[in-house]
Order: C-alpha cells, then structure tokens, then sequence
C-alpha cells in the first residue's frame, strides 16, 4: 500500500468512526447525577427500616427513570442502591437471625414503609425528584426474609428487567468510540518508539580520497543527519568499462491450518490448510569502471533508474557499513548530467523494529480501549471482575491491533520515511548535484578515453 492510499484510508476510518459517534451521545447520557449519592441517603435515614425503604425506592425510581440500556453511571448509581439495601438486610439478619422476632419486626417496618405513598412521596420531594419519569411506586421485591436470606449468601437481587446492560447492545455502541478514541494515542505511541529508528546514528570511517579522483567531500557533506538517523559519506568515481543488469525473482509461500484434533465426544476435527505466496522481484545493475588511480572495479546497484553505458564517466555517494564495505545512495552520470537515487538511500531512512512500534500502538490501544469501555460495560461486578467486560476489551482491543497493524503503524512508518527523505532532499540533495557536477571537468581529464 503506498502512502497516499494509506493516508486516504486513514481519514476516510477516522471519518466514519466519527460519523458515529453523535447519536451515541444522546443514547447514554444519563440521569445518576439527579439522584442522592448513599452517603447522603445513609445520613438523612439513620432508622434501618426507612434507610432500607429509602434505598429501595431510589432504586426503583432510578431504574425507571433511566434511559434503556443504562449508562455506567446510572448502572454503578443504581447497583449502589440494590447493595445499600441488601447490606442493611443482611447485618439485621447477622445480628438478629433470620427467624428471631426482632428481624421480623424490622421486615414488617420495612415493608410498611415501601408499602406508604406518603413516605415515598416524601422521599421524591426530599432530593427533588417530582417530574421524573414514570414512577408509580415500587414494583419490584422488598427486603423480606427471602431477599435477606439471598443477601446473606450473597446472591444479588436483581430481576431479568433490572440493567438490561448486556454485551451484545453497549458493545457495538463502544466499538466507535474506542475506534475514534484509539487512532491519535496509537500512532502517537508507535511513532515515539520508531522515530528513531533505524540504521542508527553510528559514523563509521571513511575511505581517503583516491589519487586523481574527486578530492574529499565539503564537511558539510560529509555525514548526513536527518530525524532519527545520522550516517557518513564518501564519493567514488570511475569511466565506465561494461554494464550488466539482470532480474531475479524470488517466491516465498507459507502455510498454516491442516491442525487435527479429536472432541470428547469421540469426532475428529481438522483446520482447513491455507496458503499465502509472495512473489519479489529484484533488478540488479553491475557496472565495472576503471577508477582514476587506473583499478579495475564492479558497483552494484539494485532497483534503480540509473542507466549508463560503457565510455560514460560516473560518480557514486557510499555509505560506509561496519563490515568495511558500503552502500550506493546516489549515482551521477557526469556524461550525461544525470542524477538518481539509489534504493540503499530509503533503505538507510527507514524506520526499523516494526515490532516495538507494534507493541507500543497495541499497548496504548489496550489502555484506550479499557477507558472508553468502561462508560459503557462496569469493569467490576460488585467486587469482582466482569467477565463481560473483559470479553468486550478482549474484542475491542483485537479491533484496534488488527487497524494498527494494517494502517496506522504502517503510515506511522511512512511517514517517518518521508520527513528523513525530505529532510535529505533539502539539506543534502543540492549539494551533492552541485558537488558532482563541479567534479565534471577534472574527471574528464584525469580519466583517460577507453
């Protein structure tokens, strides 16, 4: 994929995640902020009974009151309430035991209390309440012996109506808004890791310059410092004696699947077996020269424009590696005034370790996507991990991965790629034509006719 199509895909993701997200702002704002934290309950309610009675009908009036399917903070406000009441249900029943005439005392009291209108009606004016929607009064169970019996052994209390907050309706509505939240923290995270990287900012030493040859490089040409890479450079010059190209194709074919396994029941089960196969063409270009101290010598170059032909007289930018040997980044055609880039010289502005830039967008899409899941999904049950809220990180995270691989790293990638070609381009690119083409009537001279 090349960078324009990439970027395009880019937008066009970004685009649409966004496309989604307003109606889903209306469909979860919610109405927890209305009703009175427990805390507050607890302390205007010091009787148990009406404690008990009180957190029982804002949990019903929440419950009715709030948008379907609930927000996580009417979730997380109302699964406050349901556990304010079964803890009271459940330190009477400690105390007193569950058979004891005090315990029924307090369950009649309780009972009576969620039974009278006007101390509902009292309650609704107490935290300003009246005009929400639709409460009638209590509909769902009260604290009798049976729901504290549940509480005791801590079985919650809830009905199949009671949060409707199931994983299959919040997490197509969360997918968006992780997608949308995830882009900019996981191109920036792989971008911090690949900036600098690549060949390195090591200066290996240069060979001198050759007799009769071009003489050394301006010092300001002598080594090349773009964002995140800095390397040296040297000039060799030669008459052309003889070119060869030639085309190598390779094919590299993997395989996967064709695993076999056998269930409990006795059945035999194999993956089915699939192959990818990639085809990689190479063009290579053998010039032999003969340089001005009068050696023979080959340069290869790989998939370059660069043509010339035996008599031409010609220049080639090394970079020198740590083996002693080097790469060509530019070849100059002082014949014929003609420039190209090499492809070592994108080879060298590469970004390198793919797989920590990988591993950091993964990381900071984990870390997003757990964020923006859980205004959707509560992280905990009661105190306990929620096991669907894990399932949904799991799944929102593989969707943020898969784009990351696929889009944003690579542009991530390309991106760096560009700002060092650039850079290169600008700063270096000019002085090196300027250089070669300088160079062009001493070579004339220097290199005798073939």
């Amino acid at each position: 994929m090349n960078f324009p199509s990439q970027r395009l895909t880019f937008w066009a993701l970004v685009f649409t995640a966004f496309a989604g997200l307003l109606p889903l702002v209306a469909q979860n704002q919610g109405v927890a902020a209305r009703f009175p934290d427990p805390a507050q309950v607890t302390a205007d309610y010091p009787d148990d009974a009406q404690r008990c009675a009180a957190f029982s009908f804002l949990y019903e009036a929440l419950n009715q009151a709030a948008p379907k399917p609930m927000s996580r903070e009417d979730y997380q406000r109302d699964y406050d309430y349901q556990a304010s009441t079964n803890a009271i249900v459940a330190l009477r029943l400690k105390q007193d035991g569950a058979q004891s005439p005090a315990f029924r005392d307090f369950t009649a009291r309780c009972n009576q209390f969620i039974n009278d209108q006007n101390f509902a009606q009292a309650l609704l004016d107490k935290y300003h309440l009246n005009g929400m929607p639709t409460y009638t009064g209590p509909s769902g169970p009260g604290p009798t012996p049976a729901a504290a019996a549940n509480a005791a052994a801590g079985v919650k209390a809830y009905d199949d109506d009671q949060m409707k907050y199931d994983v299959p309706t919040h997490l197509p509505q969360a997918l968006p808004w992780i997608l949308a939240a995830g882009i900019l923290p996981m191109a920036l995270a792989a971008w911090l890791v690949l900036r600098g990287s690549g060949i390195g900012r090591k200066v290996y030493p240069v060979p001198a310059p050759v007799r009769d040859g071009l003489p050394a490089l301006p010092k300001s040409l002598q080594v090349v410092s773009v964002p995140g890479v800095r390397y040296a450079a040297y000039v060799l010059s030669g008459r052309v004696l003889d070119v060869q190209t030639s085309s190598h194709t390779s094919t590299h074919t993997s395989t996967s699947g064709g695993d076999t396994w056998q269930t409990s029941g006795g059945q035999i089960h194999t993956t089915p077996i699939q192959s990818w196969t990639s085809t990689t063409s190479i063009r290579e270009t053998v010039i032999w020269v003969r340089t001005p101290d009068n050696r023979e010598m080959s340069w290869t170059l790989f998939n370059t424009p660069f043509q010339c032909r035996a008599g031409q007289i010609i220049s080639i930018l090394v970079r020198p590696l740590r083996t002693g040997e080097g790469e060509i980044l530019l070849a100059y055609n002082h014949t014929a005034g003609v420039l190209e880039k090499c492809s070592a010289l994108t080879k060298s502005h590469e970004p390198r370790g793919n797989e920590l830039g990988q591993w950091a967008a993964n990381i900071a899409g984990g870390y997003v996507a757990a964020k923006v899941l859980a205004h959707f999904l509560p992280m905990y049950d009661g105190r306990e991990l929620y096991m669907g809220f894990v399932v949904s990180w799991i799944a929102a995270t593989v969707m943020l991965v898969t784009v990351s691989f696929l889009i944003i790293t690579p542009l991530v990638k390309s991106f760096i790629l560009k700002r060092r070609n650039a850079g290169f381009n600008a700063r270096y690119l000019p002085g090196f034509r300027q250089f070669f083409e300088r160079g062009t009537p001493f070579l004339q001279s220097s290199l005798r006719p073939l």
